[in-house]
């Protein structure tokens, strides 16, 4: 799974999709990465790179 160390032994998981001009999705409590799939899927078809992360703590699942 793809994860960013934001600080030592700190990691959050992120997706990374499509290539171009970047948009960065952060969702909001009670939500993760996952409430932003369609808007990913759209986005990269259309020429953006999109990046969407989970905030600190937020385990997936």
């Amino acid at each position: 799974m793809p994860f960013l160390e934001v600080d030592s032994g700190v990691r959050v998981f992120a997706q990374d999709w499509g290539s171009g001009k970047p948009i960065v999705l952060v969702h909001g409590w009670p939500f993760s990465h996952r409430m932003f799939e369609y808007q990913m899927l759209n986005l990269a078809q259309h020429g953006y790179r999109v990046v969407a992360l989970d905030l600190r703590g937020w385990a997936i699942g």
